[in-house]
């Protein structure tokens, strides 16, 4: 028991988002689980459980990453930026966008522009992040 409390309490404090990461990995073993058990005739829903698992997992993968100290860069003003957050927000949040169109069976046009929105939305963003003013910095 000593030895999981000295892993999880960290160095720096990290113990919560390694807690947090490791709790995101179970779901997203519960999802492709649950989503590989389900009948063929639920396509739709199967495929949604698929990128469910996969959000999870990736995310699950990058808090562990960040909690280890992994996937940072400085910014101008030699504040560290975990670049990797930004990346899995590229990732994840086209995904999600699409998903919610996918769903709603909306038009390909319309799930495209807001796939493209969603990836500007996360640009700009991770753009800010790395701006050496100090009003952009409180943004990202």
């Amino acid at each position: 028991m000593e030895v999981i409390q000295e892993y999880f309490s960290g160095m720096e404090g990290n113990g919560a988002l390694r807690i947090g990461s490791f709790t995101l990995l179970f779901f997203s073993s519960v999802f492709f689980i649950t989503s590989y058990l389900l009948d063929d005739r639920k396509k739709r829903t199967k495929s949604i459980g698929y990128s469910y698992a996969y959000m999870c997992a990736a995310t699950s993968i990058v808090e562990f990453t960040m909690s280890m100290g992994f996937g940072y860069l400085f910014n101008g003003n030699h504040r560290k930026q975990f670049i990797l957050r930004y990346i899995n927000w590229g990732l994840n949040q086209p995904l999600v966008v699409w998903e919610a169109g996918f769903l709603s069976q909306a038009p390909f046009s319309s799930q495209f522009f807001a796939v493209i929105t969603a990836l500007l939305t996360v640009l700009s963003t991770s753009l800010a992040a790395f701006c050496t003013s100090k009003i952009w910095e409180f943004w990202a």
